[in-house]
């Protein structure tokens, strides 16, 4: 199993558990966008499936900058 995959299933379980910290979630998000990099760096075009992935890292963005703005 990729590590992007391992380390979304461990995101998912502790979200579900109520454990997710920020610094998980920011290594998910990091983990995407270095996936998503290397694609376009290699010359993948922007298919259905990586829209859906920075889509996905912008929500995860969004939820990063929210926790930070609430422990302010």
């Amino acid at each position: 199993m990729h590590p992007s995959l391992r380390l979304a299933e461990k995101v998912v379980k502790d979200a579900k558990d109520g454990v997710l910290n920020y610094n998980q979630l920011k290594d998910f998000r990091t983990s995407l966008l270095h996936n998503i990099r290397a694609a376009e760096s290699a010359g993948a075009t922007l298919d259905a499936p990586r829209r859906r992935i920075k889509e996905l890292i912008g929500y995860i963005t969004k939820d990063l900058d929210d926790l930070v703005s609430k422990s302010a």
